[in-house]
């Protein structure tokens, strides 16, 4: 049966009330793995990741993406005592506020906190956009750059940056930042590499994304392959299409939050070649109308 914003309002809540109040958590009192995520993910984007009106004219700029791991005690029915809950949300609570404290920017706000439960431990990632007022508008590429890895542009500096960072920066300068009046819940992920988004428009390549394929026995470095101009002005356009067919075929029931374009570099044993290209991660989550009341 579906849940209601208002009752899952009351849920999240009610978590936060314990938390602020240890007096309310009952001794002894265990609760299921995925019930322990569920609340722990809410609260974090309910209290955090609020995003409103004031961002829909930000250009996101860039992110800063972190990740924490947490052992915790599970029973043999799959349950976590409360207190483990509590303590955890609040390690995690104390570090993304650390995230944000040491970004030296003005302009920053939280986009999503995922937590997962794998092999005994919390895994969250975080991730903090950084973003400017600006126009909607950059100008065309005139040098090109290394694939990945920040490793900057292909006849030197611009460090720190790579080719798809400055493709991810372009195509948000296009289209800005949804705007948001509620929060999410259920964040989880989408991941598309190049080789699922094929096509015969492609002049320089055979996907929609960037990939780089040689049958070479002693491959080039990742710091040696470059994406020429002509490349990142093409995939500027390839990359919005494979993103729009992603938002258009999120699972039932899921919003889009965010994206993210990043790089891979593997060498293949079954048939000998080394493949580096970009693949896309796509974050949604469960909507709820409505902001937060601190």
């Amino acid at each position: 049966m579906e849940t209601s914003n208002d009752e899952v309002l009351e849920r999240i809540l009610d978590f936060k009330e314990k938390v602020e109040n240890p007096n309310q958590q009952k001794s002894g009192e265990e609760i299921g793995v995925e019930d322990a995520v569920w609340l722990i993910e809410a609260l974090l984007n309910y209290q955090y990741c609020n995003v409103t009106e004031e961002q829909s004219e930000m250009i996101i700029t860039s992110s800063v993406l972190d990740s924490l791991s947490i052992d915790v005690s599970v029973n043999t029915q799959n349950q976590i005592n409360y207190y483990d809950v509590v303590a955890t949300y609040l390690a995690i609570e104390k570090t993304i506020n650390e995230i944000y404290e040491k970004t030296n920017v003005e302009n920053k706000f939280f986009n999503l906190v995922d937590v997962e439960f794998k092999d005994g431990n919390f895994k969250t990632t975080t991730v903090l956009y950084l973003s400017e007022l600006l126009e909607k508008s950059v100008s065309t590429f005139y040098q090109p750059w290394l694939y990945g890895f920040e490793l900057g542009k292909c006849l030197g500096g611009g460090e720190g940056n790579d080719a798809s960072s400055v493709l991810e920066k372009k195509i948000n300068r296009g289209m800005g930042y949804p705007a948001f009046n509620g929060y999410f819940t259920d964040i989880n992920y989408t991941l598309r590499w190049s080789s699922e988004f094929p096509t015969n428009d492609n002049p320089l390549g055979d996907y929609l994304l960037f990939e780089y394929v040689t049958y070479n026995p002693n491959p080039p470095g990742c710091w040696d392959i470059c994406v020429s101009v002509d490349e990142l002005n093409y995939y500027e356009i390839g990359v919005k299409q494979a993103l729009d067919i992603m938002k258009a075929n999120l699972p039932s029931g899921r919003t889009y939050k965010s994206w993210d374009l990043t790089y891979h570099y593997a060498k293949y044993s079954q048939d000998g070649s080394t493949r580096a290209g970009h693949h896309i991660f796509v974050y949604h989550g469960v909507w709820h109308n409505g902001s937060p009341i601190y």
